[in-house]
Order: C-alpha cells, then sequence, then structure tokens
C-alpha cells in the first residue's frame, strides 16, 4: 500500500509530528542507463613499442634482461604472474608498476589513478599476410592497403566492430543524428566497414573527416547545430516528408529484394537526418568554436600536424561530452618527433617514410 503525506497526517488528526525518513517506502529512483561508447585510435607505423610499456624494477619484479637476450632484452618489466597455470602467459595489475611520471613514456602520470580501469596487452599475434590493412584492427581482413596488396582482398568483407556498435540498439536507443565519427589527417580511407545496419548489405569503406570544419559539421550541424529550435523549419518538413515517401515505398510488393535492400539503406539514413533536424537539446557542455577550413594535406609541416590535430581532437572530446555521438575512430597516420640530425632537436613531420633503414619514424617502428 502506498502513504501519503497526507494519509499519515489524517490519521494524526492533523498534528504536527516530525516523522524518520523510511527509506523503504520511499519512491525508488531509476538508475539512468549509463551510455556505451567506444573510441578506437589507429597508428600507423608511428610507435616505438618498448615506450607502451613498463621499466619497473623493484617489489619482485625485474626487467627482460635479466632472463633474455637479443630483442627480447628491450628494458622493460617482466611479468612474473602466471595468468593461466602451466602456460607462458603472465600479467601484473598496472598500479603493481606505477610510478611518480607514469607507467610508461607513452602512459604518463595523468592515467596514474586510471590505472585500476586500464588493460595493456603485448604480444598479440596478426596475420602477417594482411598487414598493411585498413580495418584489421576492428575485424575486417579483407581490405589491404593501394601500396601493398595481399591475399586479403580475396577475403569477404563484413561490418568492423565500430559499426557493428554504430547501429546497435544496446549503444543507440533511439536513431542519433550521427552514429560514427570518423577523423584522420592526410588519409581518407577510414579503417572501418559498414553495411549501415541492413543485415546482408553491401559493405562499403567510410571516408575520413581530414577537415576539422566537415568534423565539426558533422558533431554540431553547419552553423553550430540544431539544438534550441522553436518550431519546424522547412528543411525538417521536408525531410519528414522524403522519409514518409520512402517508407511507403518499401511497402510496395513489386520491389525486387536488391531494390527493398537499397530502399532499406537510404530510409536509415534519412531517418538519421531527421533526428538531426529534429534536435531540440539543450547543450549543456563546452562546444569548441567552429574552426576554419583547413584543405586536407600531404605535406609534412610540423605547424600543419599540430594545428590540426589540436583541432580534431578538441572536436572528438566536445561530441563525447556532449554526447553527439558514441562511436569514434581516430586515425594517425602523421605524427612529430625529433629527426635523424642528433644536434637538431626541432621536431619533423613524419608519414610512414620508405627510409627503414634506421633512426626515422618508420625505422625505429620496424626495428
Amino acid at each position: 500500500m502506498k502513504l501519503s503525506r497526507r494519509v499519515v497526517l489524517r490519521g494524526l488528526g492533523g498534528a504536527a509530528l516530525a516523522m524518520p525518513l523510511l527509506e523503504s517506502l520511499a519512491p525508488r529512483a531509476r538508475a539512468a542507463p549509463v551510455a556505451r561508447r567506444f573510441i578506437v585510435m589507429k597508428s600507423f607505423s608511428t610507435q616505438l613499442i618498448s615506450e607502451w610499456y613498463p621499466a619497473f624494477q623493484g617489489n619482485g619484479y625485474v626487467l627482460h634482461n635479466a632472463k633474455y637476450t637479443g630483442s627480447k632484452a628491450d628494458g622493460t618489466t617482466l611479468l612474473s604472474k602466471p595468468l593461466v597455470p602451466g602456460a607462458g602467459y603472465t600479467w601484473a595489475p598496472l598500479a603493481d608498476l606505477q610510478t611518480p611520471a607514469g607507467i610508461s613514456g607513452i602512459l604518463g602520470a595523468s592515467l596514474n589513478r586510471f590505472l585500476p580501469k586500464v588493460t595493456l596487452t603485448r604480444g598479440l599475434d596478426f596475420l602477417p599476410s594482411v598487414n598493411h590493412n585498413y580495418g584489421g584492427l576492428l575485424g575486417n581482413y579483407s581490405s589491404c592497403t593501394k601500396a601493398t596488396p595481399c591475399d586479403g582482398d580475396k577475403l569477404l568483407r563484413v561490418p568492423t566492430i565500430d559499426q557493428v556498435m554504430a547501429y546497435s540498439k544496446k549503444v543507440y536507443p533511439e536513431t542519433p543524428g550521427l552514429r560514427s565519427l570518423h577523423v584522420s589527417q592526410g588519409v581518407t580511407d577510414a579503417m572501418s566497414f559498414s553495411d549501415l545496419g541492413i543485415a546482408g548489405g553491401a559493405v562499403q569503406q567510410l571516408k575520413t573527416r581530414t577537415n576539422p570544419l566537415d568534423a565539426f559539421n558533422d558533431v554540431f550541424g553547419a552553423g553550430g547545430g540544431m539544438t534550441g529550435m522553436t518550431g519546424p523549419s522547412r528543411d525538417a518538413l521536408l525531410v519528414d516528408r522524403v522519409y514518409q515517401d520512402y517508407t511507403q515505398l518499401r511497402q510496395n510488393k513489386r520491389l525486387s529484394s536488391a531494390d527493398r535492400m537499397l530502399v532499406d539503406r537510404y530510409v536509415t539514413l534519412v531517418a538519421e537526418l531527421q533526428a538531426k533536424m529534429k534536435s531540440t537539446q539543450v547543450l549543456s557542455c563546452t562546444k569548441p568554436m567552429a574552426p576554419a577550413s583547413l584543405a586536407n594535406n600531404s605535406g609534412l609541416d610540423p605547424t600543419d600536424i599540430k594545428t590540426k590535430w589540436s583541432l580534431l581532437l578538441d572536436i572528438v572530446a566536445a561530441a563525447v561530452m556532449c554526447d553527439r555521438t558514441r562511436v569514434i575512430t581516430i586515425a594517425v597516420h602523421k605524427a612529430l618527433g625529433p629527426g635523424t640530425d642528433p644536434a637538431n632537436p626541432a621536431p619533423t613531420g613524419f608519414y610512414h617514410s620508405e627510409d627503414a633503414s634506421g633512426g626515422t619514424w618508420h625505422g625505429l617502428a620496424h626495428d
């Protein structure tokens, strides 16, 4: 039986009485649904692998150098706790390897408080015949790069993990205005492959946004977003009409299965456009200023690399904070680092240099 305050007071003859809070009778608040997000960063020959891993000694931990010689003696921490009894897999809680400077050259001190939630893996096998590819990181092995065709080109294309999530009701209970955001610099082919949520539909490789203004408009809409609209615009009404036309067309019994799949594809796209046009969400987040339009580049100017990545990552952070999209890929084809001249400390732009003799980004990665 639900007891209201009025019933209690009436039963007491209206006497003023300070009642204790009876938590068992209090309305139970429903827990807010947790937003599921998936953010992937892929670097193309950009990393010195040992810089990711701890070089911690003490508390029972020694370096690989104490047990191995050659390339395995890389100065990183030798883990000593067996993951599976009798197997050669070992592990350690990252908090065991924490130092004031962080756990490694890349995973610095700012991540120390998150270490209980971080998993760092090494030694995962990867099929060498499909190495130079776009989608392998996310589960599609069928697309090798144009420069290096491989056996993987013969495999069937499948949607990548990010796109499975982008069309999942568990990620987006309602149709979002932007299912996923893909940013890069220099290379326009994304690591993502999508069937647009249509089972059995054609799988296509998506494109990245290399212009920060394009990425901003994807997230917030041209001119800063459609939020706070006081009434339907002509564009929104037009989208509604197109959506209705497509849904009616889909019911036509004369449609072939191939045409119905094509109509389904367009219904999906129009539904997402409709969601973006009708958004009345008032942003309670910090939205960045719309950036200037910057053309895609093929050069390695350090200032250009810094400027574009700073803008792109600001947009990515705002997209997450404002919940404008929940699936994001970041493809790093260009990086900054010291050049081959030790006397010149100025940062140099790198983009998968073909000089693999050592001292270059590509060469050091291979070494």
